[in-house]
């Protein structure tokens, strides 16, 4: 056998390379091709006599079979070159590897093509989806920190940077214990939940204080979730931070706006009662408690008709009408009977309250004893 083409013949040579699952070119040093098995059909949408006497380098319009041709020609082996080629009007990937084999006193070039296009294709819908999350990690208007199971910073979003001043490589690859915006209260926090997680306990959100470069206070609500690999083991501690901070403020508001509320309606002179739109007693002050007999838990379980003298029922049910309807009424005088059926001489203030709807949910009276007074004047003459 003086022939390359005298080995192709063997039976047994093509029964063994028509096995191979890969697309195998047997070609001369200048590319031209003399041998193909049956995968090369397949994968090149073209027959053995199609490709019978073709340049190895004629199979794609991408310069990298003809840089491996060149290569090859040279005497040099190579593995794994990519490159496209159009099948049909349908587009194919393929890795490319090489070898230079003597043959009967001839150099030749095997040729391995194996087809990628499946796992192209993946790493393409992986790298889009990369991209895409990576757009949702950035625009997030969460802080977005990526920590590993050892207490390490591995990724931050843009938001981070943005909330508390700190550039990503003052952050990424520390441990959170050195992280400078973050008080030492906080981190004993921060190190309890992590554990937690770590060990694939439950944590619900909390709350703790951030110190930003400016040294402003800031207050973060942490939401965390474990990454698990394939065999459920946990790697990574994904965080998210809400700024919290204008929403504290405000309750800290509310707090002491309540405070000063509830400071004046207990301590003030004058029976003071909320109502609902049926009339039904909502909550009283102790003086109301004090001067009607009946107890703040016993007032809840009444009706403002109860306490009301008869004669004065639809007079002030009528004005109660108008309280819902959103008018303020002054000056009115009425008469309620205690629990001892003591009469008591009342005049009344009432406004409606709304919720932050701006629907009218309650009614709250403001009332002055005027037996009160009158004793007061008695005592002056």
């Amino acid at each position: 056998m003086n022939n390359p083409n005298e080995v192709t013949d063997s039976k047994r040579f093509k029964e063994i390379i028509n096995g191979i699952e890969e697309a195998v070119i047997l070609s001369y040093l200048d590319g031209t091709i003399f041998f193909t098995n049956k995968s090369c059909e397949p994968v090149f949408g073209l027959t053995e006599k199609d490709l019978i006497g073709k340049k190895v380098s004629s199979l794609s319009d991408e310069k990298t079979l003809q840089v491996i041709e060149s290569r090859a020609l040279k005497g040099s082996s190579g593995s794994k070159f990519e490159y496209s080629i159009n099948k049909k009007g349908e587009t194919k990937w393929v890795s490319h590897s090489w070898n230079i084999l003597g043959v009967n006193h001839e150099q030749i070039i095997v040729n391995i093509i194996r087809d990628i296009t499946s796992q192209v294709l993946i790493h393409e819908k992986l790298k889009e989806s990369e991209e895409k999350y990576r757009k949702i990690f950035d625009l997030s208007p969460e802080v977005i920190i990526l920590i590993n199971n050892k207490g390490k910073v591995l990724e931050i979003n843009k938001r981070t940077e943005e909330w508390i001043g700190y550039a990503p490589e003052e952050i990424i690859g520390k441990s959170i214990l050195s992280l400078e915006f973050i008080p030492m209260e906080s981190k004993t926090l921060i190190l309890e939940n992590f554990g937690k997680r770590i060990l694939g306990k439950e944590v619900e959100p909390y709350e703790i204080e951030f110190i930003t470069k400016n040294k402003e206070r800031k207050i973060g609500r942490i939401n965390g979730t474990t990454i698990k690999d394939e065999k459920f083991n946990t790697i990574h501690d994904l965080v998210m931070i809400s700024d919290v901070t204008e929403i504290k403020k405000k309750e800290e508001e509310l707090r002491k706006t309540k405070e000063i509320y509830e400071n004046v309606f207990e301590n003030a002179n004058d029976l003071i009662q909320r109502c609902d739109e049926k009339g039904n007693l909502i909550e009283v002050n102790s003086k109301w408690s004090e001067v009607l007999g009946y107890s703040k838990e016993e007032a809840k379980k009444m009706n403002l008709m109860q306490i009301i003298e008869k004669p004065h029922v639809n007079e002030c049910m009528n004005k109660f009408s108008e309280v819902m309807k959103g008018k303020k009424v002054s000056g009115i005088k009425t008469v309620f009977i205690s629990k001892k059926g003591k009469k008591i001489e009342l005049e009344v203030n009432a406004a409606p309250l709304y919720d932050r709807n701006k629907k009218i949910i309650s009614t709250l009276g403001i009332f002055r004893e005027i037996n009160q007074e009158k004793e007061k004047k008695f005592k002056l003459f």
